[in-house]
Formats: C-alpha cells, structure tokens, sequence
C-alpha cells in the first residue's frame, strides 16, 4: 500500500544506525581509548546517543501512524467494497423485478420512479465515500511527504554521525599511537603538565589571594620574616668576626700542656655551627615569598580525579595545604634558628671561660708569647663580633649592680679600700652591642669589724 516502502525503509535505516552504534561503542570500550577522548571530544557520545534516541523515536512514530492510517484505510476500503456490492445488487433486483413484471397495472412508472430516486441517493451516498476516500488519500499523501522529510533528516543525521565517528576515529587512532610510544602514566603526567597549568590558574590565583589576605596568615608571616632577618644580620656580623680567629688558633704552637689542642676544635666547630645557622638563614628568608610555592596541577591527581570532575576542587585543597605547610615550615626555621641562636651565644661564653680559664692561670706565670697572641687575636674577633669585656680595674673598680655579680658569702677584709670595691675577678664578664651580655663575677672587699 502508499507509504509501506518508506516506512520498510525508515524502520531498517533506524535499526541500522541503533546497531552501527553499538559496534561503535564496543570497538571504543574494547579499545580503551584514553580519557582525553571522553574530555576532548563529548559531543561524540552526545550524538551518538541523540542520534540513536531520535532514530527510535523517529520509527517509533512513523510505525504507530502508518498502522492506524493502515487500519482506517483498510476499514474504508472495506466499507466501500460492501456499499458497491450492496449498489450492485440493489440495481440487480430492480431491473430483475422491472422485466419479470412489465405489465403490472400498480403504476409501473411510479414504481420506476421510486427506484430510480434510491438509486439516485445511493448514488449521492457513493460520491460522499468517494470524497472521503480521495481525502483519506490526500492525508495519506502528506504522510508521505512528511516521511521523505524525516528520511532526508535522517539521512543527514547519518552522514553527520558518520564524519563525527571518522573523526574520533582518526582520533583514537591519534591517540593509540602516543600510547604505543609511551606508557598511560606517562602519557597522562605529560597531559596534566600540559593542560591543568592554564586551565586552573584562575582558580589558583584565587586561592592565593583568599591565603595571603588573611590577618592571622599575614602577620604570622610579617613576624617570622622579621625574627630571621635580625638574627640573619647579627650572625653575619658575629661569625665575620670569630671566624678570623681559627686561623690564628691553627696556625699557633700547642705548648706543653696542649692547651691549645683541646680548646683549638671545640671554636672551630663553634664557628662552623654558626656558618650552618647563616646558611640556613639565607636559604629560608627567600622562601617568605608565597608566589614561589608551586601550585602543582597535577600533584596528587588521579585518573579518576579528573574523569570525575573534581579536579579543581582537589587542585585548590591542595594548592591551600601548600602554602599552609609553607607558613608552617617558615614559623618552625625561625622558632629553630632562634633557638639556635641563643644556644650559640651561650657557648660562646663558655668557650671564652674556658679560654680565659687557662689563660689566665698561664698569665700570672708569665705566658708565652704564642699563647699572648692568641689571646690578642681572640679579643680582636670579640670586638668585631660587638662583644666587649666588662672592664675592671682589681682594687680600683667600684661594685656596680648593673655589671657585676658579687661572689655569694665571700669577701676580703681590707681596711685600706673603700668598702664594696672590687678586690678579684672570678669570672669574665661581656658587653653585647653596649648592652650586659653576662655580669662579671667578683670578690668585693669589705672594713671588717671595727
């Protein structure tokens, strides 16, 4: 019947394409054609399933149409057949019963009338079925043209679904062959380097600035900056100045008693600690520039990460963890190097105890001339370091509070000096940058008892 051809045709083509897609999928999946397909081209999938939902829709409609148009057109014909039948028959029996009664005195005219009159409304009845049919075929003739519309739609859609699925072809193919060169985690490093940078910088710089905008972060970084530049500066000059004695220190004779080669590695080992601390300093303070920690797309990023679409909101946790670890690493090297620092000034005095200790003993049994020069050497280095000693004339120096510490329960009764004047020097004491470094420990002379 019209329209059966065409509706064959649409049915078989949408089946063919439903079945040309599930190949298609197959040979993807059987692939394993990598995620930057999925990313890079979505629309390939997006057709192929509009496609395939459009192509049963498609027949789907076109089948539940031509079948009712089918059922009315087949119903109609049947009618139109009974009613010809019917016409036929009638006309039959009315020529049949006019010649078997040619005489019939009853008003044979009339009667011919009255048949004649049915005939004419049968007649009348005909051409309505007629013009009814002849609109059903109209109707039908539309439904033709409109199922040539949707074929050629249809057939547009296949030759596009075609050249996408050359195109993600050519694609895999692309693809397949950087794989076979190197490996997929290879591959995908190559791709985060790649892409992630651009793509994510937006929501990095965003990430940085909510980070260094904070009080609590900015002033904890302004703080620690400040802590490690001081004690930077003072070391630079401290060391500068106790490192020009080692060489002295190694270049002099050890004497009898080796003095010099037990005190010789322990200020050795002394300046070194403070080269370690200057170094670490400097290569700290750089680091107070949050811009230099990277923001890393691609650190800590899975495959699945990214197939998820939770790659921007893991770069960002990350990238935020980063720099709170930075802050934290730069709170930690300062509190250390102040620590550092205050140990190192400590050992300092007791090195110079320990020094002045033997030196001293050796001074009153008249020194070599080695051991002098040594000492000229290390009083020179203190200088340069800042560091002074609290200066004290024995039995000449008034007790001052301030710089000196009198030795607990002893004295010295002379009744020549004035009472609290400094009879002995027990131990050192310095001046840092005009300020007490340690007070100097004395023996005060007292009157006595009157």
């Amino acid at each position: 019947m019209l329209g059966y051809p065409r509706l064959s045709t649409a049915t078989a083509a949408s089946l063919l394409w439903c079945a040309a897609l599930a190949v298609i999928v197959v040979q993807f999946r059987g692939r394993l054609i990598p995620t930057s397909l999925f990313r890079d081209e979505p629309w390939v999938w997006l057709a192929l399933i509009g496609l395939s939902s459009a192509s049963l829709a498609i027949a789907a409609g076109v089948l539940v149409q031509a079948r009712r148009q089918r059922g009315d057109f087949k119903e109609l014909r049947e009618r139109l057949d009974k009613f010809e039948h019917s016409v036929a028959h009638q006309g039959a029996e009315i020529k049949s019963h006019i010649d078997s009664h040619p005489a019939d005195g009853n008003d044979p005219a009339g009667r011919i009338a009255v048949c004649e009159s049915e005939i004419a409304g049968l007649e009348e009845t005909l051409k309505a079925l007629q013009a009814k049919l002849a609109d059903i075929e109209k109707g039908q003739a539309g439904w033709s043209a409109g199922l040539q519309a949707l074929e050629r739609s249809h057939e547009e859609l296949a030759a596009s679904l075609a050249g996408h699925a050359r195109t993600a072809q050519a694609k895999t193919e692309e693809l397949r062959g950087l794989l076979q060169a190197k490996s997929i985690e290879a591959y995908f490093e190559e791709w985060k380097a790649r892409h992630l940078s651009a793509s994510r910088k937006e929501e990095t710089d965003a990430v940085f600035r909510e980070f260094t905008n904070s009080p609590e972060n900015r002033k904890s970084l302004a703080d620690n900056r400040e802590t490690q530049q001081k004690i930077l500066e003072k070391a630079r000059i401290w060391f500068a100045g106790l490192d020009g004695c080692v060489n002295e220190l190694s270049g002099a004779a050890d004497g009898d008693d080796g003095f010099l080669a037990a005190f010789r590695p322990a200020y050795t080992e002394y300046c070194r600690r403070g080269r370690e601390l200057i170094a670490r300093l400097e290569e700290s303070i750089p680091k107070f520039d949050l811009s230099t920690v990277p923001a890393d797309p691609g650190a800590g990023l899975s495959f699945v990460d990214v197939v998820s679409g939770r790659s921007a909101e893991i770069l960002s946790l990350g990238y935020r963890r980063r720099l709170a670890d930075r802050l934290e690493e730069l709170a930690a090297t300062a509190a250390a190097c102040q620590q550092e620092w205050d140990a190192l000034r400590v050992s300092l005095l007791e090195l110079l105890d320990q020094f002045y200790g033997q030196y001293d003993a050796r001074a009153a049994a008249g020194a070599a001339a080695a051991l002098q020069q040594v000492e000229q050497s290390l009083r020179a280095a203190l200088k340069a370091a800042r560091v002074y000693e609290v200066p004290i004339e024995v039995n000449a120096t008034a007790y001052d509070p301030s710089v000196h510490e009198p030795l607990a329960g002893a004295s010295f009764t002379r009744p020549d000096l004035p009472e609290n004047t400094v009879v002995r020097l027990e131990r050192r004491g310095f001046l840092y940058e005009g300020k007490i470094f340690r007070r100097a420990l004395v023996t005060l002379s007292s009157k006595g008892k009157p």
